[in-house]
């Protein structure tokens, strides 16, 4: 009997979403998760380890915070990576998606059926045993965070300490720094966080980046959320660009209004040195536009005491070599350490699509993908999230999610393919205007998220500005997945004899099912 079947690679927060979104379009799924659980990242995050952003933005749609979960946010509204975890677990089981999910288990390998230009030979590894299975569309959710990047240095046989990277820093870990030094390298959110943790029982912890950057605070002015300030329309509009597909009017009138962005700038800067008192050599050289395209960390309570404290000492240079308790930078300076924990960021998580790189693109650019999601010459594959970077993960993975499903019910409609790749481009085109070239240049997005989804609301016949006439809101607020509700069918979570029980499709746009 004719079927059609989707692979789903990952059991995190964009797994989870992605399994929900095909639920509820009653398409049959398969989800395959390495773990032994849902959560992703989540599930070996650093000690003390937070969101950036605060609840009300790191939230699943259908799935308010419970009363339990919302009395362990912090102070200031973040949510706390146990809570993170615990909240995903609790989603998977209430809309039972566990049932889809096959723990364990590791795709090795993804590969055409023999002469066929559609569907995917998907090999998969479980406790030493291989599995190969016909799927119709495959969809990546592996995220960004999967395998920590470490820095080599002449030397390693001569140092003593330890070594390990953020993401090892538990709490069982942490107590080993009790009364050490530490070095922590790297800028992000992971360092700050790093740094954070070990600042609680380390006898010093430098904080060692090669660049400086801006740290964004929770409050600008010590009064305003931030994310009014750089992620609302407004805040964009001022403090930002325009995304590619704005027209010429909005282009126009950013232009004109070059001089008021520029003071807007500058003026939010100056609060950001006053709030960290930063000394001239630790000043961003960039501005906070520019930083928010190559490497963005929220502070957070406990990093800000740390480093008003003086338990936290930023170090800006670059590792020589090891000494036998230390590091030497290559300015000459030696700093003693104990401890040494890279927070330098993460490796493409990608393995199991090496062989077919030539299709996706670019790798040293990420892929450039239609509406980040499609690779132009491969439409029945897609990535959620891990190739759409933007503050706000579980609205971009759901909105992504919700996407894919109309387009495989056949709502939403693919342009020819010519027309694609000219749309890619054009994208790629923009980014290079600003944007430095890395692995992850294809997928950047950050705070011009708002512009991506603007673009996909329009894709699926949806109004993109979601306010109403209160236009003040329109252009202050940030926008949450409670701005989307109603594009999504918030039923209540399904009995378990129904979840997933789909009927046969045909997909959208040329895209058939496959008989087995």
């Amino acid at each position: 009997m004719p079927h059609c079947r989707v692979a789903v690679l990952g059991a995190g927060v964009a797994g989870l979403l992605t399994a929900r979104a095909l639920q509820r379009a009653n398409l049959p799924f398969t989800v395959f998760e390495t773990e032994e659980g849902v959560g992703g990242v989540w599930r070996v995050a650093t000690h003390g380890t937070s969101t950036q952003e605060t609840w009300r933005l790191y939230q699943f749609p259908e799935y308010p915070f419970p009363a339990h979960l919302s009395a362990t946010f912090t102070w200031d509204g973040l949510v706390p990576a146990t809570t993170v975890q615990q909240y995903s677990e609790d989603y998977a089981n209430d809309f039972s998606l566990l049932e889809h999910i096959r723990f364990r288990t590791t795709v090795v390998g993804l590969a055409r059926p023999g002469g066929c230009e559609r569907g995917w030979l998907v090999t998969s590894e479980c406790q030493g045993q291989c599995r190969c299975e016909l799927f119709t569309f495959v969809i990546i959710c592996l995220g960004t965070f999967q395998r920590p990047r470490t820095i080599r240095f002449s030397g390693e046989e001569r140092y003593q300490g330890t070594r390990m990277v953020s993401r090892d820093l538990t709490l069982e870990r942490l107590q080993e720094l009790r009364g050490q030094r530490v070095i922590v390298m790297g800028g992000g959110k992971s360092a700050v966080d790093a740094c954070a943790a070990a600042a609680e029982v380390a006898a010093s912890v430098h904080m060692l980046f090669r660049k400086a950057y801006w740290w964004a605070p929770r409050f600008a002015f010590g009064c305003i959320p931030i994310d009014y300030m750089i992620a609302s329309r407004l805040g964009v509009f001022m403090a930002g660009r325009q995304y590619y597909t704005q027209t010429r009017l909005p282009k126009l009138i950013h232009q004109l209004l070059k001089p008021l962005r520029w003071l807007y700038g500058a003026l939010l800067q100056m609060s950001l040195k006053r709030q960290y008192g930063l000394p001239p050599e630790l000043v961003p050289k960039h501005t906070l536009a520019q930083n928010a395209f190559s490497n963005v960390s929220t502070d957070k309570e406990a990093f800000v005491a740390a480093l008003r404290a003086k338990r936290v000492t930023p170090v800006l240079g670059e590792v020589q070599q090891w000494l036998e308790r230390g590091v030497q930078l290559k300015d000459g300076r030696d700093i003693g350490c104990d401890a040494f924990i890279w927070a330098v960021g993460y490796e493409r998580p990608y393995s199991c699509l090496e062989d077919l790189f030539p299709l996706l693109g670019n790798k040293a650019e990420g892929f450039h993908l239609y509406r980040n999601l499609l690779p132009v010459n491969c439409e029945d594959m897609a990535f959620v999230q891990g190739e759409a970077l933007t503050p706000n993960a579980p609205l971009t993975a759901a909105l992504q999610a919700e996407w894919l499903a109309r387009l495989l019910q056949g709502k939403v409609k693919l342009p020819p393919k010519q027309q694609m790749a000219s749309e890619v481009e054009a994208g790629r085109k923009w980014r290079l205007g600003f944007m430095p070239v890395n692995e992850i240049f294809a997928g950047r997005l950050q705070n011009l998220c708002q512009g991506y989804y603007d673009e996909l609301m329009t894709d699926m016949g949806e109004q993109p500005y979601r306010k109403g006439w209160a236009w003040l809101r329109e252009w202050w607020q940030v926008y949450t997945v409670q701005d989307y509700v109603d594009i999504i069918d918030c039923s209540k979570p399904r009995h378990k004899d129904q979840a997933g029980k789909a009927k046969s499709h045909e997909y959208g746009n040329g895209f058939h099912e496959h008989e087995q």
